[in-house]
Formats: C-alpha cells, structure tokens, sequence
C-alpha cells in the first residue's frame, strides 16, 4: 500500500486519477458530486478510469468486487470520520516496512 500525503491542492486527486488509470483501479470518493468532479477531472485530462465508488458505496458493500483490482482512497480522513460517525479520529497507526530512522508521525 501507498500513502501520498501532501498538503491540500498540492495534486493528490490528480496523482490518484494517473494511478487509477495507469492500473485500471477504483477511487474512492466522500460524496457522489465528488466521483462526478474526479470523473471529470480524468476525462479532462485525457485519462479513462472506472467511475469512482462513494464512501456510501464503499462502507455499505454496494459494488461488485470480483472485477475490481483495487482501491484507492481518496481523502482517506473523510472516510476514517464517516467510519467513526463523527467522532473525532485523533490518531491512525498503519503498518509498513520496518525503518532505522524511528516511526514517522504525521500531524494533520
């Protein structure tokens, strides 16, 4: 797994829609206007992707995943906030490769 974190407007959603396309993967977006402007944003670019799943979509089962290849969620802490019905997500740990350097942390 990936994790591009960068400061908002810094090219996320943009980074998001080459990989989609480059890998015939999913995005998914918080809200269905939101897939709309990422589906427009990659038809603007020249680019065809799968029309994005909303977060909706996502946490209530409502795509078929045999063909899909894999996901990539875009504005991760929307999701993590919709998932915990407004509470406030404090911190996330995730796993990755081991690093000498000590663990990174992240403020959002």
């Amino acid at each position: 797994m990936e994790i591009l974190h960068l400061p908002r407007r810094a090219g996320k959603t943009t980074r998001a829609i080459i990989k989609a396309a480059d890998e015939g993967l999913y995005i998914v977006c918080d809200t269905p206007a939101e897939a709309t402007r990422v589906f427009q944003q990659a038809k603007e670019m020249g680019l065809n992707i799968p029309f994005p799943i909303t977060t909706d979509d996502l946490l209530q089962r409502r795509f078929h995943g045999r063909g899909i290849r894999g996901l990539i969620i875009d504005n991760a802490e929307q999701l993590l906030q919709r998932i915990a019905y407004g509470v406030e997500v404090r911190m996330i740990t995730l796993t990755g490769p081991a690093s000498d350097k000590g663990p990174k942390i992240s403020r959002m």
